[in-house]
């Protein structure tokens, strides 16, 4: 909670510095699964416009705190993952890609692997998302790291046509021949990028053999 407290504003709250710093909403839903109250955190595209159109980057965090109090600290620093909240302006000159459309990251239940339960509230976030927003559902984008990395595998496979692109990121260890030999082929034609640190071993291991599946079917 301390970490959270610190990122908040002192005095009363700026809406000009909350969009040039991006910091994040959190927006609950009841979710028709169970009735049970789930959340998310939304970053607007900086200097946002209530009018206009955006893409959309979402984030699916990586496993941790299976508390909820867990996950939003992932969503206001997430400096051991992939840090989403910035705490200093950002330069209208240089505006950082990620910023220039709405980033979301949803809890999905802590560590749920983003299956079940955490994927039926997965699909209704994003229709929620399209009726409260302007979305380019032309620019939508998935990503995930670690766990984040084989929901996000398994979210892009099992619906291609609904994503511009995807980031697949430390998270290989989890997947298996299913996706290698089956549903790889859903990817073809997706722009991916596939990030894993070279010391990460086990990790580096899945996405070589990955990308080694992709190449086999001709999968770029």
């Amino acid at each position: 909670l301390l970490v959270i407290l610190s990122k908040l504003p002192e005095n009363r709250f700026d809406w000009d510095k909350h969009l040039r710093q991006s910091l994040p909403l959190v927006i609950a839903f009841i979710s028709s699964k169970d009735y049970t109250l789930q959340y998310y955190t939304l970053h607007l595209p900086y200097n946002w416009k209530e009018t206009e159109i955006y893409p959309l980057t979402i984030y699916l965090h990586g496993s941790g705190s299976p508390l909820p109090i867990g996950g939003l600290i992932n969503g206001f620093d997430c400096t051991g993952q992939d840090t989403l909240f910035r705490e200093v302006d950002i330069d209208p000159a240089n505006i950082p890609a990620g910023h220039t459309g709405f980033i979301v990251s949803p809890w999905s239940r802590g560590n749920s692997s983003y299956k079940d339960s955490a994927e039926d509230d997965f699909w209704q976030m994003l229709d929620l998302l399209k009726k409260k927003f302007k979305i380019d559902e032309k620019r939508m984008y998935i990503s995930g790291f670690s766990m984040g990395c084989a929901g996000a595998l398994n979210l892009a496979v099992y619906r291609p046509d609904i994503w511009a692109g995807a980031c697949f990121a430390s998270g290989f260890h989890a997947l298996n021949d299913l996706y290698f030999d089956r549903l790889s082929e859903n990817l073809r034609g997706m722009p991916m990028f596939i990030w894993v640190g070279e010391l990460d071993t086990w990790m580096l291991d899945g996405a070589k053999k990955f990308m080694a599946a992709l190449d086999k079917k001709g999968i770029k």
